[in-house]
């Protein structure tokens, strides 16, 4: 999976402006895939040459032309064919969980203070995740097919964030045991 098929199925709801699509990719796709606006408008520069996208400039008064993307019949080909081929589920590339593999050349106090942080983060981005479950109705039998998958998709971002949480919240008082133990070795 790349983030170019991630933008050609975002770009599937409509032509849309290079900041549009950043929003709705910040707001529908933040939970299984991650980039930053940079990245998505160099992206976006790969795509037009490639053919996958046109981009048409609009003229504004005393700003920037808007530029317009849309996906061309090249891009939308390219889309079915990466979405009929099977696909894996490989989530772990962590640099965080390697500092756990140092054993004792690890620094506990180090991995612990990693660990307050990115539960502040973990905890921010499952706020934001429950935050988009507003967008849907109570009834999820009212939800169109792509609707219905997007919904499903946010649950499984919300449970890997609570799962994420609840992992930190069980190893949090052995690392603080840790953290202890190399303090005394130190004094």
């Amino acid at each position: 999976m790349s983030l170019k098929n991630v933008l050609l199925i975002t770009l599937q709801k409509g032509d849309m402006t290079g900041y549009e699509l950043a929003k709705e990719y910040d707001d529908k796709s933040a939970n299984f895939w991650q980039a930053s606006h940079q990245q998505i408008y160099r992206e976006l520069k790969k795509m037009a040459n490639e053919g996958l996208i046109s981009c048409i400039k609009q003229a504004q008064q005393g700003k920037p032309d808007k530029k317009i993307y849309k996906v061309t019949q090249q891009g939308q080909q390219a889309l079915e064919q990466w979405l009929a081929q099977p696909t894996s589920e490989r989530l772990l590339n962590s640099p965080f969980l390697a500092k756990f593999m140092a054993g004792e050349c690890a620094n506990a106090s180090s991995i612990r203070d990693d660990i307050v942080r990115l539960q502040q983060e973990h905890g921010a981005s499952l706020a934001k995740f429950e935050s988009f479950l507003d967008h849907f109705p109570s009834d999820k039998s009212l939800l169109s097919k792509g609707d219905k998958l997007a919904y499903l998709s946010l649950q499984r971002g919300i449970i890997m964030e609570q799962a994420w949480l609840s992992w930190a919240e069980q190893v949090l008082p052995e690392l603080n045991e840790l953290a202890e133990q190399e303090q005394q070795e130190q004094d």
